[in-house]
């Protein structure tokens, strides 16, 4: 009675070991292509998050540093954007009295 067991868990074995090679063979471009998407998007989300905490102040939360960081970076893109579009050309050089101070 154990035999019988044994053969039948052997040759169970032995057919969705072969089910799975033969799936893996058809699957293994798209999971590796997964493998490679997801990996570039934990290195962007790390880094956005590494970002985020480089300029965050003492006692901020991350979702309020995080939102003040978007902001900021939202409306930096914007001037630029508008100072190109419209020629004005914005420069924080500071010489004397800062006659030639062109910011934002």
């Amino acid at each position: 009675s154990a035999i019988d067991a044994f053969i039948v868990v052997s040759v169970l074995s032995f057919i969705i070991g072969l089910v799975f090679l033969v799936v893996l063979r058809f699957t293994i471009g798209i999971c590796v292509w997964i493998a490679v998407v997801i990996s570039v998007l934990m290195f962007f989300l790390g880094g956005a998050f590494i970002f985020v905490l480089s300029i965050q102040c003492s006692g901020a939360g991350i979702l309020e540093t995080g939102t003040q960081t978007a902001v900021a970076i939202v409306i930096a893109g914007s001037t630029a954007v508008s100072s190109t579009l419209s020629g004005e050309e914005v420069s924080e050089d500071c010489t004397g009295d800062c006659q030639d101070y062109r910011g934002i």
